[in-house]
């Protein structure tokens, strides 16, 4: 079965699609393993997660996970964080906030 797929090229012209949206970040051949391994079901939501990864990545894409850990982890069933809130602590002068930047301290 898996053989007629792949002689059909249905499966390696999935794969790229996904490849290419993913951005082409990590090992290709591990990767199209991987997917060839997942569920129908886990293909389409992976398919569905990765442009809102990809997205809330965009930035800082150092921080996006090699395709092949993507699909091996699952990663589509994680939460994605987007446009977190910057807090300070207590608004205590010289404190850290949560988005790193640091409070100048009066004297």
């Amino acid at each position: 079965m898996l053989q007629e797929l792949f002689a059909a090229g249905s499966i390696e012209n999935e794969f790229e699609q996904v490849w290419t949206m993913y951005g082409r970040k990590g090992n290709k051949k591990t990767s199209m393993l991987r997917w060839v391994n997942l569920s129908r079901q886990q293909q389409c939501c992976a398919k569905e997660h990765i442009p809102k990864y990809v997205a809330a990545t965009k930035q800082n894409p150092v921080f996006r996970k090699n395709f092949e850990v993507y699909l091996n982890q699952h990663a589509w069933e994680d939460i994605i964080f987007t446009n977190v809130p910057k807090q300070n602590y207590d608004g205590i002068k010289g404190q850290t906030s949560v988005s790193g930047e640091f409070d100048t301290p009066t004297l």
